[in-house]
């Protein structure tokens, strides 16, 4: 299955919930979540990378590794991040360095 594809992270739009409050994020990048899925799936996590793709009408984006992001490839291994909340936050543009907190799903 192509790595784009394997992982999925739904973002929370309101990062001051209670979960939050509760418990302690991991801050990992997406290559440490695609190198170890199973260990990541179902814990919210900081994603913390570079935005590779915006898709307007999916509501979804690709997040890359930040030492990828300068490499000439567009083969980059990237995780998916989609907003399954009722609001709609902007949507952040190419490029942009990010943190999206949220849920491993795949």
């Amino acid at each position: 299955m192509n790595a784009k594809m394997g992982i999925l992270l739904t973002a929370v739009c309101l990062m001051t919930t209670a979960i939050f409050a509760q418990e302690k994020l991991q801050i990992a990048g997406p290559g440490q979540i695609l190198a170890n899925p199973d260990y990541y799936q179902g814990k919210v996590v900081a994603l913390h990378g570079v935005i590779d793709k915006v898709s307007l009408e999916h509501r979804t984006f690709t997040i890359i590794d930040l030492k990828g992001a300068s490499a000439a490839s567009t083969n980059e291994r990237s995780v998916i991040v989609t907003n399954e909340g009722g609001s709609q936050p902007a949507l952040p543009k190419t490029g942009q360095e990010a943190v999206v907190i949220g849920q491993i799903g795949s």
